[in-house]
């Protein structure tokens, strides 16, 4: 197990890595009720990781779009130049 948490570690940005320690229930594993802030607490952050990984995602991909745009905008402009400069 540690040589996997290693490999990820090394593989995965350290600000997209949560640590989080709980007693292992050798008859159920994650039990949810002696376990219930653990859950919470995974599943709140897990939240809040999507939602900032969906908002970067938005603002880059919002970028991107105003660059196009502006490259459109500028290849029109370019042509309606040559266009005026053909004809005069």
């Amino acid at each position: 197990m540690d040589k996997l948490r290693e490999r990820l570690r090394g593989s995965v940005e350290s600000n997209q890595l949560s640590d989080y320690s709980i007693d292992w229930s050798d008859d159920h594993g994650v039990n949810s009720e002696s376990h219930r802030e653990y859950l919470e607490k995974f599943c709140d952050d897990f939240e809040e990781k999507v939602k900032r990984l969906i908002d970067d995602t938005s603002q880059k991909q919002e970028k991107t779009t105003q660059v196009n745009d502006l490259m459109q905008f500028n290849e029109l402009i370019l042509m309606l130049q040559l266009g005026y400069w053909m004809e005069n």
